[in-house]
């Protein structure tokens, strides 16, 4: 690999990690906003995920800083103060991440309103992908945002993902927060989501992890 192409590979797995950590931030500020607005404590917000790096405490809350920065989490106690909140405050608490998804997503695609032709460069950029496997074509359409379209093609693409996630967030499977809303919603008590959640959460890390490593096994054993 030339020097060229290592530092072009380099900044752009550094922008796929932005975007990934910026739209998870967002997400979780949601949650943390709404949390703090029905006065639930809130036991961590971090940074990444992983090993802490650095970390202090204030308000009873640890902001953390983690080592992975792909992702942002927020943690509280279902149990203290959240489970005896009324079911609309509740429901307001598990959609907010999803709330803020859609809000920033908006306001990324304006460009796209205000600009036709950066529709057509998007549209042209997340045909380019080839085959099979995830990774490297999330990777082909990042690269060719941002070297055909710059900054601001890259910021209507973030956009446009953030809604994407918006839309998988809230997908009534358990684990997820549609998950959550819906047993919510149907008046299922804290005790039995959480357990049922937590379950489906390591159901998916186990199925993703696993399409990662296959997605990377395809990669490696592939012929030029």
């Amino acid at each position: 690999m030339s020097p060229v192409r290592f530092v072009i590979v380099v900044i752009v797995a550094i922008i796929i990690t932005i975007i990934f950590l910026v739209i998870s931030l967002v997400h979780e500020l949601g949650h943390y906003l709404f949390l703090r607005l029905f006065q639930v404590p809130v036991k961590e917000f971090s940074i990444g995920i992983g090993p802490r790096i650095i970390w202090y405490e204030k308000n009873n809350t640890i902001w953390s800083w983690r080592l992975l920065l792909f992702m942002a989490y927020v943690d509280f106690d279902v149990n203290i103060g959240y489970k005896y909140l009324r079911k609309w405050k509740k429901l307001l608490i598990l959609s907010g991440g999803v709330i803020n998804n859609i809000i920033l997503g908006v306001v990324l695609i304006i460009p796209i309103i205000l600009n036709p032709s950066l529709l057509n460069k998007l549209i042209l950029s997340m045909s380019v992908a080839q085959g099979s496997e995830v990774i490297m074509n999330f990777f082909i359409i990042v690269s060719h945002v941002f070297t055909n379209g710059g900054i601001l093609l890259l910021l209507t693409f973030t956009g446009v993902f953030s809604l994407l996630a918006a839309i998988i967030n809230f997908l009534p499977i358990p684990g997820l927060d549609g998950g959550w809303v819906l047993l919510t919603s149907l008046g299922l008590p804290e005790n039995k989501i959480e357990p049922i959640s937590t379950m489906f959460i390591k159901l998916i890390n186990v199925l993703t992890f696993a399409l990662i490593a296959l997605d990377l096994f395809f990669l490696i054993v592939r012929k030029p």
